[in-house]
């Protein structure tokens, strides 16, 4: 069901009300850690979310997956 895709994908993960908000934690993050992170929008819940950059081979498989 949807919800339980929405609570496997963003169950655990910080939900940040706007963007701005996501971007100044993606830059802490990365700042203490020493990595890469961004923010984006979560389609299942609607809140942003900060996490790691997709690769490009990742991205290209989406837009596949997506395509089809």
């Amino acid at each position: 069901s949807k919800r339980h895709i929405r609570r496997q994908q963003c169950g655990k993960k910080v939900h940040h009300p706007s963007l701005e908000d996501a971007q100044l934690e993606a830059w802490h993050m990365g700042a203490s850690r020493g990595e890469r992170f961004q923010a984006y929008h979560c389609p299942n819940c609607g809140s942003f979310h900060v996490g790691h950059p997709q690769s490009r081979l990742q991205r290209k498989r989406r837009a596949e997956f997506v395509g089809t």
